[in-house]
């Protein structure tokens, strides 16, 4: 009973100050009714900075609280469930930025967020969710139960790449198969490029967008993309698409290999229980993470910038894909011009100028990277792990310590 009347109150809080944080945060956007997509665009962004800060830090904040009222008040009944209210908060966050969804589309229903969502993170972070539940599950010393659950791990990411996560969503009927009409818009721009494709696919989502899954071979249109584009601009996204499933081999294993980026997080807890050789590890990991994540990033706006010239070429006119794209930023309401240096795609405003077109507005500033809100966010963050770690007797141990002291994490 004391359990729930936790996550409770844990849920009610966060809900609450997620929702204070996006008000703050979307007060210029709310003043720009009026001003041009470019300009609303690029003062919500910062506001879903906000709202993506909340949702990486609160339930973060949530567990440390949780742990630090379990090391300071030994007079309760029952001690409070970490897990629980970080669940609990992350529940809280998700509902508080549906709310904010809606004043932002009102045209969506409750329950299109919530799929939407949810669609997004099984397509494209469920390799994530897979190394964050190993990672909890990891017990604190290197044996056989944390070498299986590693085995596990890898497996089930590498079976997601060759096509688990498009099985698993097509039978639980997120994915649907193409129409007849979109599958020989595919098929024609297919044999016009040479480049085949395996299968295509419709997710119901509700923003404008569309994925190519090059190790399937796989294209998945959004239901939104296809209302919202004519057909030739449809077929000028589609031959984008194919133009990144004719990249070259090593491009293909590179990407493959980004999938296991954070694999060593799952072993998070036992390189803790090693002691003083946890900081070298976790510096190690996080220079390694840092150098990859700079190669990937800057090879995958190259391929960005060739699959663009493919599909120009494969249209006949590039400005056709550069329309089509100025369309899916306006509709998605995202900045013609975001400003960030590791950016995957090219900005906007120069994909068109690339293109030929001269765009009927001046360019876009980008927009803020970081508010006084999100600094304010990050810093409790900190604060409270820090002094998670100092109650818990110091995040590296000595080696003669047992890591006992951490089990109930």
């Amino acid at each position: 009973m004391l359990q729930s009347a936790y996550a409770i109150a844990c849920f009610l809080l966060v809900y609450l100050v997620t929702r204070v944080c996006c008000h703050i945060a979307l007060r210029p956007w709310r003043a720009s009714a009026g001003q041009h997509w470019t300009q609303r665009a690029r003062l919500l962004f910062s506001g879903r900075l906000t709202a993506a800060y909340c949702l990486l830090t609160l339930p973060v904040d949530a567990y440390c609280c949780a742990k630090l009222i379990n090391a300071h008040d030994h007079d309760l009944p029952t001690p409070i469930s970490a897990w629980a209210v970080s669940f609990a908060a992350v529940a809280a966050v998700i509902l508080a930025c549906e709310s904010v969804s809606r004043e932002i589309r009102p045209g969506n229903r409750f329950g299109q967020f919530f799929r939407s969502t949810a669609s997004i993170v099984l397509l494209r972070y469920l390799s994530i969710v897979a190394i964050l539940a190993a990672t909890a599950i990891m017990p604190w010393h290197f044996g056989i139960v944390a070498w299986v659950i590693a085995a596990v791990t890898v497996a089930a990411l590498i079976a997601m790449q060759y096509g688990l996560t498009v099985n698993i969503m097509s039978r639980l009927g997120i994915l649907k198969p193409a129409d007849p009409d979109l599958q020989q818009l595919v098929d024609d721009t297919s044999r016009k490029m040479g480049i085949a494709v395996r299968h295509t696919w419709i997710l119901p989502n509700t923003a404008a967008t569309a994925l190519a899954l090059v190790t399937t071979r796989d294209i998945v249109f959004t239901s939104a993309l296809l209302t919202h584009l004519p057909g030739e601009q449809i077929a000028a996204i589609c031959a984008h698409e194919l133009g990144h499933l004719s990249e070259p081999p090593h491009v293909r294993r590179r990407r493959q290999l980004s999938a296991f980026l954070f694999f060593p997080l799952i072993f998070l807890w036992p390189t803790i229980a090693l002691g003083n050789r946890f900081l070298l590890y976790f510096a190690a990991w996080l220079f390694i993470v840092s150098l990859l994540r700079s190669q990937l990033g800057g090879m995958a706006r190259q391929m960005e910038i060739r699959a663009d010239q493919l599909a120009g070429a494969a249209v006949n006119n590039p400005a056709v894909l550069a329309r089509a794209l100025e369309r899916l930023y306006e509709v998605n309401q995202m900045p013609a011009v975001i400003g960030r240096r590791r950016s995957v795609h090219p900005p906007l405003y120069d994909r068109m100028t690339a293109a030929g077109i001269v765009p009927d507005y001046a360019r876009p500033l980008p927009p803020k990277q970081r508010s006084v809100l999100d600094i304010a966010l990050l810093a409790i963050l900190v604060i409270l792990i820090t002094a998670q770690f100092a109650t818990a007797g110091g995040p590296w141990p000595r080696k003669s310590q047992d890591a006992s002291q951490y089990q109930s994490r």
